[in-house]
């Protein structure tokens, strides 16, 4: 789960450092493209964020439905 997140950000952090070499900060902020370029690289991030959530989620929604199956299974009503 975490090695897609990492590599996400990884590659989304050397695309910005391209941008950033190609010009300084504050000219980069003047041009339309290069702010494009930037904020598809964080709509990226945050996708990736977002797929990292949900995985998470549904991996301790599965290990919840376990735990009960095993708590029912060995004759207990809850834990």
């Amino acid at each position: 789960m975490t090695i897609q997140l990492f590599s996400t950000l990884e590659e989304e952090l050397r695309r910005l450092g391209k941008v950033s070499d190609k010009s300084n900060f504050k000219k980069f902020l003047d041009h339309e493209d290069e702010q494009k370029q930037i904020a598809d690289i964080f709509v990226r991030i945050n996708e990736a964020r977002v797929r990292f959530e949900v995985r998470i989620m549904t991996f301790c929604s599965s290990l919840s439905s376990q735990c009960h199956f095993y708590v029912v299974s060995a004759g207990c009503k809850s834990l």
